[in-house]
């Protein structure tokens, strides 16, 4: 498959991404069917989820395939030329502004302050939980959480010679894997305000811990 098919390929594969288990529609089945539905839900998000992965190292290889192959056309100078170019690429990827770590508070803190443009001294987790649950279901889904990493995507890559807005992509969706992790306690693939609160006040969203950028 070609790069260009492939970039088509990541767009049309995050249409067909699934939001969330609506829990308020119940009326027709008890509890335990809906937490079935939400179990198969789950493996299938889990396979889409390792299936993007596979694509996204296969793309890796395609891109760099490409660059050599287009490298090879070039005379020596063109050569040295487009070596130079791609280096500092790599290099400005490497001192990128800090990043936080998804789901700590000072991660929702900036994205309180810088994206919504609200006062950092008034942050409140309910607000900001309200402010992005652009549904207003009461649930932060799949969708949403991966919105609000944008900001921490954009830092690492926005503004390089290179800058591919499937490497920005394969970012947010890890950090949104990550949040999902720790924060989803029972596991259906959306976060209701306890856990939101629960998460950015637990051990695996603090900080100091950073975050393993992915050097692609």
């Amino acid at each position: 498959m070609k790069l260009d098919e492939q970039r088509a390929e990541f767009a049309r594969s995050k249409e067909f991404l699934p939001q969330h288990i609506d829990h308020k529609g119940t009326e027709t089945f008890g509890q335990d069917d809906l937490e079935r539905l939400i179990k198969h839900a789950s493996k299938d998000l889990d396979e889409i989820d390792r299936q993007r992965e596979q694509q996204f190292k296969e793309y890796e290889m395609r891109k760099e395939y490409e660059r050599r192959a287009e490298l090879a056309k070039k005379t020596a100078d063109e050569r040295s030329q487009a070596e130079a170019v791609h280096r500092e690429a790599l290099e400005k990827k490497k001192h990128h502004p800090k990043v936080n770590h998804p789901g700590s508070v000072d991660q929702m803190e900036e994205v309180w302050e810088d994206v919504d443009h609200l006062e950092a001294e008034q942050f409140n987790p309910k607000a900001f939980f309200q402010l992005h649950d652009i549904n207003s279901d009461g649930f932060l889904d799949e969708a949403e959480i991966e919105a609000i990493m944008l900001k921490e995507a954009e830092k690492i890559h926005e503004n390089t010679p290179e800058a591919d807005p499937i490497e920005k992509q394969e970012e947010m969706d890890r950090m949104r894997e990550h949040v999902m992790k720790e924060f989803d306690s029972n596991n259906d693939r959306m976060l209701s305000f306890s856990e939101f609160e629960r998460g950015i006040n637990g051990t695996g969203a603090k900080n100091d811990q950073g975050w393993q950028v992915n050097d692609s």
